[in-house]
Parts: C-alpha cells; sequence; structure tokens
C-alpha cells in the first residue's frame, strides 16, 4: 500500500476515506478541546437556544419559552433562523424580565 505524508498542501483527492476520517477526527478533537478549555472573559454567563430559556428561567413548557423569547428578542444574538440555536447573556436575560414584569404590575 502506497501511503502519503498528508499536511495543509496534500490534495483531497489523494485521501484514502480512511485518512480523510482521521484527519477529520484530529480537527474535531482539537476543537472540542478548544472549546472545552475556553472561558470567557466578561465574567458573564451565556445560555443557548429554547433549553437554555427553559433552564433559566426553571420551566417546564417550551411554549412558554418561546413567548419569554419575544420578550428577550433584543438581547439575543446569532439569531440561527428558522430551526437554529441563539445565544443570550443570562444576566440580561433575567433583568429584561424583571423590568417586563414590573412594567406588567404598573399597566395593571
Amino acid at each position: 500500500m502506497n501511503t502519503i505524508a498528508i499536511d495543509n498542501n496534500t490534495p483531497l483527492w489523494q485521501l484514502t476515506i480512511g485518512q480523510l476520517t482521521d484527519v477529520l477526527s484530529e480537527k474535531l478533537q482539537l476543537h472540542h478541546q478548544i472549546a472545552k478549555d475556553y472561558t470567557p472573559t466578561s465574567g458573564k454567563t451565556y445560555e443557548y437556544g429554547i433549553p437554555g430559556i427553559m433552564r433559566t428561567f426553571q420551566i417546564k413548557s417550551s411554549a412558554t419559552a418561546n413567548n419569554y423569547k419575544k420578550i428577550l428578542d433584543p438581547i439575543i444574538s446569532q439569531p440561527g433562523g428558522k430551526g437554529g440555536k441563539f445565544t443570550f447573556c443570562v444576566e440580561e436575560a433575567i433583568e429584561l424580565m424583571k423590568n417586563h414584569k414590573e412594567k406588567e404590575v404598573v399597566n395593571e
């Protein structure tokens, strides 16, 4: 079997499926390690998607979480479009919901 040295200049068509799988696996492991070791310097806590809203506000209904999401829209970043994930700062979300609840009480 003829093996070739694989580097960043190796054409994709020269790799076997096994070699391609090995290269992708190495890159994926490196990516996961970097993500695991990453700690935000801002000191803020971030959550993701509807499950993040459910965890943050300790609710069990995804329908309720979707209603909360409409209120949180101003602080949501990285909108993923239909079915995509979004990110929000937990501290900002809690503050926004407190302000929203206070406005509801005043308007009643």
